[in-house]
C-alpha cells in the first residue's frame, strides 16, 4: 500500500462514521486510538499477541493472566512508566467490546493484584491512577456488556482475592454510596454492581478477613484509609468498626502501632507545584477513632521521650500534619 493511501486509511481522512473507523481500525477510532498511541508494533512496548494471550487467560480463569498482569506493573518501560500502565489503557479501550467471560475473567485478576500494583507503583501522578482506571473499566463493563454481572463471581473474589484494599474502595465502598448507605449522593440504581443482599454479604466477607489478618498485616495494607472508611461507613458492621479500632488505636495498642496506624492514614496529595506528597488530616483520624481517645493518646505520644526509630516515625507524622494545613 502507497504511504498516502496507508495514512488515508490509518487516520481517515475519506470521512465516514465512526462505525466505518471501527471496522478499519483507523486511528481516529475511539476502540483503536489508544492502541495507536502505544506504538503496540515497536520493540519496547507491549505486543499485541502477548495483550492477546492474557486476554484469552483471563477468560479461562487461569492464575497466568494475574502472573502476567504483575511482571508488567514490576517492568519499568524506557519511556517512562510501566507495562502495567499500557495494560490498564488498552483494557479501558478495548472494555465495551470484550465478551462477559472476558470482562469477569479481568476483575478476577484486578481481585488479585491491584494492592501489589499499588504497592509496587504508589500514585505519582495527577491524571493516572491504576485503581480509578479499574472503577471506570468495571463500569463500562456493567453498562455496555450484555448479561454483565458482578455477583456472578462475587463471593469467590471476596473470599479469595487477595486486593482487599482495593476490593474495598472499587466494589464495597462504591456501592455502598450507589445503594445511599454511605455518602451525600442521591442513590444511583443504574450504576449499582450489586444487590443489597451482595452488598451486605461483600461487606461482611470483606471485613472478616481484614480482622483474621494480624495487627502488622493489617498496617500494611495499602491505602488503608479507604479501608476504614468503608468499614465506618457500613451500619451493619459498626461491633466489627470498634473492634478494628480498639486493636489500632485503643489503650492496649502499643505506641509503635499507635503510630504506625497514624503513618498508615496519610493520603497522597498530587501537586503541580510539589508533585506527590503525604498529608495527615488529624482532625479526619480523630472523628473516625472519637476525639476523646485520639486526644488522650496523642497527646501522651507528644510527651514522651521515645526511643529513636519511633520518635522519627513521631517526627514524621506531626510534619505530615503539618502538611495537611496547606491541602
Amino acid at each position: 500500500m502507497a504511504k498516502d493511501e496507508n495514512e488515508k486509511w490509518l487516520f481517515g481522512r475519506s470521512g465516514g462514521d465512526q462505525g466505518e473507523w471501527e471496522a478499519h481500525r483507523r486511528f481516529i477510532s475511539p476502540s483503536f486510538n489508544a492502541i495507536y498511541r502505544q506504538g503496540v508494533v515497536g520493540p519496547r512496548h507491549l505486543k499485541e499477541a502477548e495483550f492477546a494471550l492474557f486476554l484469552q487467560a483471563a477468560r479461562d480463569g487461569s492464575q497466568v493472566a494475574a502472573q502476567k498482569f504483575e511482571t508488567w506493573f514490576h517492568t519499568d518501560r524506557d519511556e517512562g512508566g510501566d507495562y502495567g500502565d499500557v495494560a490498564m489503557e488498552r483494557i479501558g479501550a478495548r472494555a465495551h467490546s470484550l465478551d462477559v467471560e472476558t470482562a469477569l475473567g479481568i476483575i478476577r485478576v484486578f481481585s488479585d493484584v491491584m494492592d501489589e500494583y499499588s504497592r509496587v507503583r504508589p500514585r505519582r501522578e495527577m491524571l493516572v491512577d491504576s485503581w480509578q482506571q479499574s472503577k471506570a473499566i468495571i463500569r463500562t463493563f456493567n453498562s455496555l456488556i450484555p448479561n454483565f454481572r458482578l455477583g456472578q463471581i462475587l463471593r469467590e473474589i471476596v473470599s479469595s482475592g487477595r486486593a482487599l484494599s482495593w476490593m474495598f474502595s472499587a466494589i464495597a465502598r462504591e456501592e455502598l454510596w450507589s445503594h445511599g448507605v454511605a455518602g451525600d449522593r442521591p442513590k444511583e440504581y443504574s450504576s449499582r454492581l450489586l444487590t443489597s443482599e451482595e452488598l451486605d454479604f461483600s461487606t461482611r466477607a470483606l471485613t472478616r478477613r481484614i480482622n483474621n489478618l494480624s495487627t502488622a498485616d493489617i498496617l500494611s495494607l495499602p491505602r488503608l484509609p479507604v479501608v476504614m472508611y468503608c468499614i465506618s461507613e457500613t451500619p451493619w458492621l459498626e461491633d466489627e468498626f470498634i473492634r478494628l479500632v480498639r486493636r489500632l488505636s485503643g489503650p492496649r495498642a502499643s505506641d509503635k502501632t499507635f503510630l504506625t496506624f497514624l503513618e498508615s492514614m496519610a493520603s497522597v496529595i498530587i501537586s503541580s507545584d510539589r508533585g506527590a506528597y503525604n498529608a495527615i488530616r488529624s482532625s479526619n483520624i480523630s472523628e473516625l477513632i472519637g476525639p476523646e481517645e485520639f486526644d488522650r493518646r496523642w497527646s501522651a505520644i507528644l510527651r514522651k521521650s521515645l526511643p529513636g526509630p519511633l520518635s522519627a516515625q513521631r517526627d514524621r507524622i506531626i510534619s505530615m500534619m503539618n502538611e495537611s494545613k496547606n491541602w
